[in-house]
């Protein structure tokens, strides 16, 4: 598979080939797509907001929404921020990253201390 010198890791197939007959089969081969002139995802690490610290990397993926707004969300937490500008959703999402923390962290029963052990090793308060 040949793949694009972008910056992202992630990649996409635009195109499949693929020859069979009744008695020979060839594997399926993919092409990288070019990426557009922006970027689909960005990493975020360090402080946000006033009081917490992002003490990994966590990928944010952009998409397009409805009524020209842009969704900013993670494959790890599953959790997402909206705006008109990727900095409006990814201020949104920080948001409701740390809401998340708040609310998970009150909580005493066992799924919720897993979770929160596990919020922990991305998210911490400062």
């Amino acid at each position: 598979m040949e793949l694009s010198s972008a910056s992202s890791s992630t990649y996409k197939a635009i195109a499949t080939k693929s020859v069979a007959s009744e008695n020979y089969s060839r594997p399926v081969m993919a092409r990288a797509v070019s990426y557009p002139s922006f970027h689909h995802q960005v990493v975020l690490v360090g402080d946000f907001l006033e009081d917490f610290r992002l003490v990994q990397p966590i990928a944010i993926n952009f998409e397009q929404g409805d009524k020209g707004k842009v969704i900013a969300s993670d494959d790890i937490f599953y959790m997402y921020g909206e705006g008109f500008t990727r900095q409006e959703a990814v201020r949104d999402y920080l948001s409701s990253l740390s809401e998340y923390y708040s609310l998970i962290e009150s909580h005493n029963d066992a799924p919720s201390v897993g979770l929160f052990s596990y919020l922990q090793t991305y998210l911490r308060r400062k």
